[in-house]
């Protein structure tokens, strides 16, 4: 529950301010206005033990370097910027980050037990047009988080179309459809993008062989040998093609094994028939065999011979 502060002008904001007692810190503590913002939002100091991760946020790991780095600013310097977060929708009493998880971790380690806020008093999915730019621009933000980013906007708004988002992003629209289509890569591919040591440049490649799944042990290939052995865009594409090739011919070597072990088949059934055989496969699966016979008396041998095969 929050306590709001009614304040006639900026002037008195300081001897308010000075009269008002800080809550104590527990999971029920009321947040304290402790500044005016120019929008006239009240900034409070807000517990961080009831201030929650936002479960749409696309990010899924943080660097620990630039925890520690961020922790140390907050300690010398306090926090740069207000946060902005919203009643939980879940838990009474408790907040919802709208942005700012990387903030949260670095003040905790910071030992810090509070974060200024703005309550933004909006509904939780009108929430993600607000974070989805500010998540999506920053610049240690992986491909594969801003994929999550794009997916998770368009899956809260029917009205935001790829269209939408390239205008949001300032990308084309066909890097719109790269970005969904990134989520559809082998896990171990989407590993490597997301650790960093697969560009954007070398994705637009692979993803073209989705839609197989025999490709998708081509697709981890080339990512797996891109990372180990440095490749550039020119080298990846050269190997690409390079596949093209040796697959041609393994289908072909495949085509001429099954064609003699057809005619393999149709002389062992001759053999054991005594009679004319032909398989035929089909250019799919399956085929059929046909049997000639050249007399009823004939057709009645092989009747009673193939009902007794068991």
């Amino acid at each position: 529950m929050s306590k709001k502060i009614d304040m006639p002008d900026l002037s008195s904001l300081k001897n308010t301010m000075a009269s008002i007692t800080k809550p104590s810190i527990s999971p029920q503590a009321e947040v304290k206005a402790s500044a005016l913002k120019a929008s006239s939002h009240l900034v409070y100091d807000i517990p961080i033990s009831i201030i929650n991760d936002n479960p749409k946020n696309g990010r899924r790991t943080y660097k620990a370097q630039e925890i520690e780095r961020l922790a140390a600013s907050i300690e010398d310097t306090g926090f740069r910027g207000i946060i902005e977060v919203i009643k939980s929708p879940e838990k009474e009493g408790e907040y919802q980050l709208i942005y700012g998880h990387k903030r949260k971790r670095a003040a905790l380690q910071a030992k810090k037990s509070t974060m200024p806020c703005i309550i933004i008093d909006e509904e939780a999915l009108a929430t993600r047009k607000t974070a989805f730019y500010e998540n999506f621009v920053r610049s240690d933000i992986s491909k594969i988080e801003q994929a999550l980013e794009l997916q998770a906007i368009k899956d809260d708004f029917d009205d935001i179309t790829n269209v939408v988002l390239a205008q949001m992003t300032g990308m084309s629209e066909a890097d719109i459809s790269r970005f969904f289509k990134m989520l559809l890569l082998p896990e171990q591919v989407q590993k490597v993008i997301d650790d960093g040591l697969l560009s954007f440049g070398h994705v637009k490649y692979l993803i073209p062989l989705l839609g197989q799944s025999e490709n998708d042990v081509r697709i981890s290939e080339a990512a797996l040998k891109s990372v180990k052995f440095e490749w550039s865009i020119k080298e990846l594409k050269r190997f690409l093609k390079n596949l093209e090739k040796p697959v041609e011919e393994i289908n072909r070597a495949g085509e001429e094994e099954l064609k003699q072990r057809v005619a393999d088949m149709e002389a062992d059934l001759k053999t054991k028939l005594k009679s004319f055989v032909a398989i035929k496969p089909s250019k799919n699966k399956g085929g059929k065999i046909v049997l000639n016979y050249g007399s009823n008396e004939e057709l009645e041998r092989l009747f009673e011979l193939l009902k007794s095969v068991n």
